[in-house]
């Protein structure tokens, strides 16, 4: 009756935790579901949400994948519910809401695992306080929110549920002995499979097998050295590995891909965990151990191959690295120094108390380790945790992955609070007196609790509201992208900087020329101040638009990264001064400011005067104003059509040159556009406005000016896009 009851307060705590986990997922909500339209949180979502919708509009991607080289799991999992819950006829909007929901759902369910873990190798209470935990750390909630449609979720919990069921087996294996029984060969499994399914799931999983790996030869000398059966590590080993390989096998075969270094390490797993069986039947001792020292070394020497692709990876990724001031990918930067320097202020934001909590955990587990002669279990759990802590040290990138482990690790410093308390000092006491003493410690016990809790919760509470309150897109962004895909019919790419490319290819069904990572084409077109240059990048790349945004006008925003990115100097472009950051000429004189700000036009600066842009046209802008510059509204987001424009040219009197044309733009604001040049008896302006132009960004007849002067003329559409040249004499 006592184990019923008992599992009936289990369900319910879980039921608890999982709903506050996943209604804080579920905050976005507003920002989520907004004017009857779906808005997902991060830029890569859109690269996934694609594939989602051609998986379910074509279901047999579900399966054959041959334009990618990797199968990428996620996406099929989200478009097979949505093939199940509608079928191959859904609307684009309802597959985006069941690609909203779905990571927050995965990262609610995450606690279910994490319990069981911290049950298996600890007690309850470190399941407990490890699944609340990771219910409530700032960082998980942020990557598998309502509407963040990536994998990262979906990858942790397939981690979990392989590492729960392997435990499971090992566990079951090493105390009944029986290493055959049907609970074991289930349990070995399903983690296998989960193996299978977290390799589908991401290309660069294989780095997880490091603990499996290390784990299997520290453990392989220890059975030994203390003269135990290591016949239970083969079997559970062989059924573990065997069933990823079935998972992942077929889409290999059927696809054409390569063999890669996942199925590479799954066969070597294998192998590993089936000539452990067969060992465990020879009966000769140096046989046995000749064979023994083969495979411990063997599992070294793969250990040390995947130390090497670990290696590899993080080459890979500091690609992007420059120094320490050049780290503009967030995910990219060391956890510890991500300027440079030392400070603990990301693993603050991202992790708050418990982070603190697990080292101090991992601490007391090592010397928990240190005092057993066998290592069991925890060894396990505790390469998994060191490797991890490895990995998010270097690149925050792995911040998701370590999250589990950082909670199990404070869930254990929580469950050896508690039982201090409770069952060591209980232990001390004299029997007489043995319940007044008791009930004294456990309101002691119940007292640590609530101050734990309140230190815990308290810092998450105050991130959470804020991130609640804090809308994760523009409504006026998104309106410019989907104007984009209705009312620009022309061929051509995108320029864009890297952080809005997945949005634009998904919604304007449009190539950008950059996005999923910085590359300096971008970044060099938005910080050049010489047109000809700024032309020349654009036709090489095939670009015909430009969009811009105003998160990339600012030294704090995305700015800063451009310069670094592209090669130049902070100093030539800002000023910083006591803690106060002015922009120089440069600053006004490149790309992007003159689009953000001037419209193209012509900026009159103290001693200085910045040409206007004889190649860039305005065709659209959004409503919200940013301010004003030289007296106009400064939009939010403007897009540009980068055409060969027209030149007049002729003959003038000597002296200054004005050409000017009036524009409306599809806001209805008024501005004029100007060149000013000077004659020396002939003059020369290209210009990129046209009186008939398809947008609602119109312009007039140009006027030119000289002296007393002034004279009209008519510039067409065509003349605009082949670059016609027309003389006009100005006598």
């Amino acid at each position: 009756m006592r184990v019923k009851t008992k599992q009936i307060y289990t369900i319910i705590a879980l039921f608890v935790i999982f709903t506050l986990a996943l209604y804080l997922r579920f905050l976005p909500w507003d920002s989520v579901f907004f004017n009857g339209k779906v808005f997902l949180i991060d830029p890569d979502s859109y690269y996934h949400m694609q594939r989602i919708v051609d998986s379910v509009r074509s279901p047999v991607n579900l399966l054959f994948d041959r334009g990618m080289g990797y199968p990428y799991l996620y996406d099929k999992m989200v478009a097979l519910v949505a093939l199940l819950m509608g079928g191959a006829d859904m609307t684009e909007h309802e597959i985006e809401v069941i690609a909203a929901i779905f990571p927050a759902v995965i990262g609610a369910l995450t606690i279910i695992p994490l319990f069981f873990i911290g049950r298996t190798l600890f007690n309850d209470i470190a399941g407990f306080w490890a699944a609340l935990i990771l219910a409530i750390t700032p960082l998980h909630i942020s990557l598998t929110s309502l509407g963040y449609s990536d994998y990262h979720g979906t990858n942790v919990l397939l981690s979990l549920l392989s590492f729960l069921f392997l435990l499971l087996a090992l566990k079951k294996a090493r105390e009944s002995g029986n290493f055959f029984s049907k609970p074991i060969f289930i349990c070995a499994s399903l983690g296998g499979v989960f193996l299978g399914m977290e390799m589908l799931t991401w290309h660069s999983s294989y780095i997880y097998f490091l603990p499996i790996f290390l784990y299997i030869a520290f453990q392989l000398f220890m059975d030994i050295y203390n003269k135990k059966s290591i016949e239970y590590t083969g079997i559970v080993g062989s059924i573990f590995a065997f069933s990823s390989l079935t998972i992942v096998l077929p889409f290999y075969l059927i696809n054409g891909w390569e063999i890669n270094i996942p199925l590479s390490l799954g066969l070597a797993l294998f192998l590993i965990f089936l000539g452990i069986l067969m060992l465990s039947k020879f009966k000769n001792r140096h046989i046995r151990i000749g064979i023994i020292v083969c495979f411990i070394l063997f599992s070294l020497l793969v250990s040390i191959k995947l130390l090497g692709q670990w290696i590899g990876l993080f080459r890979k990724f500091s690609n992007y690295l420059q120094v320490s001031e050049n780290l503009y990918i967030y995910e990219l930067k060391p956890l510890f120094f991500p300027s440079g320097f030392f400070t603990i202020q990301l693993a603050w934001q991202d992790f708050l108390v418990p982070f603190f909590l697990s080292l101090i955990g991992l601490g007391f587990l090592l010397i928990k380790i240190l005092q057993k002669k066998d290592f069991g279990l925890e060894l396990f759990v505790t390469l998994y945790f060191v490797e991890l802590f490895i990995l998010v040290s270097y690149m925050v990138r792995f911040a998701i992955d370590f999250v589990p482990m950082m909670a199990l690790f404070s869930g254990f410093i929580f469950s050896e609070i508690y039982y201090a308390n409770i069952f060591k000092l209980k232990s001390k006491i004299k029997n007489e007196i043995k319940n007044r003493y008791v009930t004294k410690n456990r309101n002691i016990n119940i007292s640590i609790l609530i101050i734990l809790t309140i230190l815990l919760l308290s810092p998450n509470i105050v991130v959470l509201e804020k991130k609640s309150t804090n809308p994760y897109f523009s409504p006026e962004w998104m309106d410019s992208i989907v104007w984009m895909k209705n009312n620009v019919k022309g061929e051509g790419t995108v320029m864009n900087w890297w952080s809005y490319g997945y949005w634009i290819n998904y919604y304007a069904k449009r190539q950008s020329v950059s996005y999923a990572y910085p590359n300096d084409t971008t970044a060099k077109f938005f910080t050049e101040n010489d047109e000809t240059i700024a032309s020349k990048i654009m036709e090489s790349n095939a670009a015909k638009y430009v969009i811009i945004f105003t998160p990339m006008r600012d030294y704090e925003g995305q700015y800063k990264n451009m310069i670094l990115l592209s090669g130049k100097k902070l100093s030539d472009f800002f000023i910083i001064k006591d803690k106060t950051i002015e922009p120089t000429i440069n600053y006004f004189n490149s790309t992007l400011a003159r689009l953000y700000y001037a419209d193209g036009n012509e900026i009159e600066l103290p001693g200085e005067t910045i040409p206007a842009l004889s190649h860039f046209r305005l065709i659209y802008e959004s409503y919200d104003s940013q301010g004003k510059f030289s007296g106009n509204d400064i939009k939010g987001t403007k897009i540009y059509e980068y055409v060969h424009g027209t030149t007049i040219h002729g003959r003038a009197p000597e002296g200054q040159i004005v050409i000017s044309t009036a524009i409306r733009t599809n806001q209805g604001r008024n501005f004029e556009y100007i060149q000013t040049s000077d004659s020396n008896g002939n003059y020369s302006f290209t210009v990129p406005y046209s009186i008939d132009s398809p947008y609602q960004t119109n312009a007039g007849e140009y006027r030119i000016s000289i002296g007393d002067m002034n004279k009209t003329i008519t510039v067409n559409e065509g003349d605009i896009l082949i670059g016609n040249q027309i003389e006009f004499n100005i006598l």
